[in-house]
């Protein structure tokens, strides 16, 4: 099943798997990415809420070859996606690029369909969730006030 972020993107992607065994929804990624045994995304919020469903996921993403050396070059962090970012960890597989290959991406969904997702996966799922919805106004207080004393 694909989530369809906008009405043409649904038509663009029903177009391209006309025939194929696959439905194509418009919009309800949540309710897709928690109804699927595993999740193949574009790195992004996308990739976070997928993390937050406890699903397998993988994030593939090729730009245009121009601009992916121009962005390269100016990366101050190790990862791309929310989830390993937050982390500071690879939470998840990053394909980039070149990476990111049929194969590659056959490669990294597997162990974890086989195996399941680990306790650590889940435990730093849940982490992060805990820091994203925790009570925010006080440690926004707690950090400007720590500035100004």
């Amino acid at each position: 099943m694909i989530p369809a972020a906008s009405d043409a993107l649904y038509a663009e992607i029903q177009s391209k798997v006309a025939g194929r065994p696959c439905r194509v929804v418009s919009g309800q990624s949540r309710q897709v990415m928690a109804a699927s045994t595993a999740v193949l995304l574009a790195s992004g919020t996308a990739a976070l809420e997928s993390v937050l469903t406890g699903r397998p996921t993988v994030a593939a993403y090729r730009m245009n070859p121009w601009t992916y050396r121009l962005v390269k070059g100016k990366l101050e962090t190790e990862f791309v996606t929310l989830p390993n970012y937050l982390a500071n960890q690879a939470l998840i597989p990053e394909l980039i690029q070149d990476q990111a290959t049929t194969q590659a991406i056959v490669n990294a969904i597997q162990p974890q369909l086989k195996e399941g997702v680990s306790d650590l996966f889940l435990a730093q799922a849940q982490s992060i969730h805990e820091t994203l919805t925790g009570d925010v106004t006080d440690r926004a207080s707690d950090a400007i006030l720590d500035e100004l004393l």
